[in-house]
């Protein structure tokens, strides 16, 4: 429904499921126009309040999928020309450290039994793959982070007929990007990377998972000191518990978020304060929710988003938290129909310029779902 002009207004929040154009580059803009089929959007790269991306897929009745990638130009969003090699191509994570470089991770594959990291960089003028290193069958990146031109790491997942899942850490010299050595530890079964964050050059956070025995999942937490990765020592909440996001607003304050479920799934929040990663109290609306994305600008100012469920039968609605340097709150977010909504991803460069991304459903297909508070 590409003809569909509508505006939500909560609180400071706008956002618009299809078109609009504003004035300056600090208005609230237009949602993006993705092609035909399923769309969504996994990731969002702030630069500035004139230029962001934000990445994902599309597919098709035959499961099919190609790359997604948007740019906010202060206006509105454009699709912009990237190249989808293979017939199932998605793209998970972007990062940006200038208008004129950035890069977005994912996989694609053209068979059942090979799959390869997919790495797009951005110079100012196109997209293009750049070499990625691939140990197993099958390889897959899902976050991307950038700390300047000739330092970026890339993290996710590898798995071969023999192992089920280990941890895949790239990293980006400036030249080429290597494969570097990560811990996979021993309890799990399989291990899945989701985010990573960089604070320096030698400090480094990466979240995601250790599948274990008996259908259980144990949070996991590496972290780069400059010569290697280690894991880190964690608190036990649930049975399955999974980190999707993380970022730090210090060396001493970094934030990671995701699930974690006992009866039912719940939001997991994790602060670590230069010590020790503890686990803090989160609002934990309705019947279920789940945090995706975090973004932190300082002590007293971090967003985090997701989903919430009301009911066991309830769609989805997106889920928008606040820690004001004491407690997480819920914040009203919008939701553009009346179904399915979510959102996935979210990032900043000030207090003033933050976006979220996401996916809802429109009634007959999944659309890319983008707003920006002010």
């Amino acid at each position: 429904m590409h003809g569909l002009t509508l505006a939500v207004v909560v609180g400071s929040l706008l956002v618009v499921p299809v078109s609009a154009h504003a004035a300056t580059c600090h208005s609230s803009g237009g949602q993006p126009r993705a092609g035909a089929g399923d769309a969504g959007a996994s990731s969002v790269a702030v630069v500035s309040p004139c230029v962001a991306w934000f990445v994902g897929s599309i597919s098709n009745a035959m499961y099919d999928s190609r790359t997604l990638i948007e740019r906010w130009n202060g206006t509105q969003w454009k699709t912009q020309p990237a190249p989808s090699p293979g017939d199932k191509t998605t793209l998970s994570g972007v990062a940006a450290t200038s208008a004129t470089n950035a890069w977005a991770v994912g996989v694609n594959s053209s068979s059942d039994t090979h799959s390869h990291a997919l790495i797009e960089r951005w110079n100012g003028t196109s997209w293009t793959v750049q070499p990625s290193q691939n140990p197993g069958a099958h390889n897959t990146l899902v976050a991307v982070a950038a700390l300047s031109d000739k330092n970026a790491w890339a993290v996710g997942f590898s798995s071969s007929p023999t192992v089920l899942g280990h941890t895949l850490i790239e990293h980006w010299n400036g030249a080429a990007w290597k494969l570097v050595a990560t811990p996979n530890p021993p309890s799990g079964d399989s291990e899945t990377l989701s985010d990573v964050d960089i604070v320096s050059a030698n400090n480094v956070w990466a979240v995601g998972f250790a599948a274990t025995p008996f259908n259980s999942n144990d949070p996991l937490v590496l972290h780069w000191n400059g010569h290697k990765w280690s894991a880190t020592a964690l608190p036990a909440v649930g049975v399955v518990d999974d980190l999707r996001a993380v970022d730090a607003a210090s060396a001493n304050d970094v934030w990671a978020v995701g699930s974690s479920e006992i009866t039912t799934t719940d939001q997991l929040i994790m602060h670590w304060n230069g010590i020790a990663w503890k686990h803090q109290k989160s609002p934990s609306p309705g019947h279920a929710s789940e945090l995706d994305g975090v973004v932190a600008l300082s002590a007293s100012d971090a967003w985090a988003v997701g989903w919430q469920q009301a009911t066991r039968t309830s769609p989805l609605r997106t889920l928008l938290e606040h820690w004001d340097g004491t407690s997480w709150r819920v914040v009203a977010s919008p939701n553009p129909r009346a179904g399915y909504n979510a959102l996935t991803a979210v990032d900043a460069d000030s207090p003033h310029d933050l976006w979220g991304v996401g996916t809802y459903s429109n009634g007959t297909s999944f659309r890319p779902l983008a707003f920006q508070r002010q």
